[in-house]
């Protein structure tokens, strides 16, 4: 019984490990109370434009991006200030760290480790500082590592289909 209850555990163990990952990084992100100088001086900026701004070269569209999302909130009627701003922003900062963690999943998944190698590299990826400072706060790097992230979760999808199709030509 408790062999059948290992194996059944562990084929879904890093499934598991993002749902509770994502929960846990949730709650520390709805309790920040503090936030970093960088993300708070774009709010201010794009809570006043009126048109979507173009960044610094290093990133350049995501003043655009938070543009359209705190503008859109505005239109809907859920952003009226800078709170509820910094709230939007807080969103798309989380959403990137869960959008990181199960693309990681996915690429190991695609590179063929199993399911307890996999939910080892996600606690160990999930417990740092990097990516639980860096959601929970209001910055620029979530956003673009996600889509690097994502990116790369894509390519070792097709990857994998790839290297399946050409095997089984041969």
């Amino acid at each position: 019984m408790l062999n059948t209850y290992h194996v059944k555990l562990s084929k879904k163990a890093d499934v598991f490990l993002v749902i509770l990952w994502t929960f846990l990084a949730a709650f520390l992100s709805m309790s920040r109370l503090s936030f970093s100088e960088d993300g708070v001086r774009h709010i201010f900026y794009i809570l006043h434009a009126s048109a979507p701004p173009l960044g610094e070269p290093r990133w350049l569209f995501f003043p655009a991006l938070l543009y359209a999302a705190i503008h859109s909130g505005m239109i809907v009627g859920w952003v009226q200030g800078q709170e509820d701003a910094v709230r939007v922003f807080q969103v798309l900062c989380f959403s990137s760290g869960v959008i990181c963690m199960e693309s990681l999943r996915r690429i190991l998944n695609d590179l063929g480790f199993n399911r307890l190698s996999i939910a080892s590299a996600l606690l160990f990826a999930g417990s740092s500082f990097a990516l639980i400072g860096q959601i929970s706060d209001i910055s620029e790097p979530p956003i673009p590592t996600a889509l690097a992230f994502l990116g790369l979760a894509v390519g070792a999808h097709f990857a994998r289909m790839h290297f399946y199709d050409r095997a089984l030509a041969i």
